[in-house]
């Protein structure tokens, strides 16, 4: 019983380790997990990341921008939904906290984005699945200048 507590212990110990160096890779702000990218917004608020035609939300002057995400806005497509605002990626890694699963996903362009799943009841992918991510407008912010 000694060693079980222990072990446990030891498990969320390196576990909490694991998430806290989630947060400093990939072009995240440190310790908030935000996703910066640096693109060209066209006049109908569209412009591309990772190659992929991603629509922001609200009122952007046409231009060069950079946009943020946060990672809990982020969404799995599920199997036959269809959308706009999507990207193909694989999950690269996968941490279990709680009430929430936290996914590293590289996208076809290579770059990673940081995902955070609430944990429902729904199958969380694995590393290795490929999955398709769906990010809503209204969760895609434009930082001016």
């Amino acid at each position: 019983p000694h060693n079980d507590g222990r072990q446990q212990r030891d498990h969320q110990r390196a576990n909490r380790d694991r998430v806290h160096r989630l947060g400093a890779r990939g072009r995240r702000t440190p310790g908030r997990h935000l996703h910066l990218f640096d693109v060209e917004l066209d006049q109908s608020g569209t412009c591309l990341v990772a190659g992929h035609p991603i629509r922001v939300g609200g009122s952007a002057t046409a231009g060069v921008c950079r946009i943020v995400l946060r990672p809990e806005r982020v969404r799995l497509l599920d199997d036959g939904d269809t959308g706009s605002n999507l990207l193909p990626g694989v999950v690269r890694d996968r941490v279990y906290v709680g009430a929430t699963s936290q996914l590293e996903v590289v996208l076809d362009s290579g770059e990673l984005l940081h995902v955070v799943l609430a944990n429902d009841g729904r199958a969380v992918p694995i590393p290795g699945d490929a999955v398709t991510l769906s990010l809503p407008p209204e969760a895609i912010r434009v930082l001016e200048g």
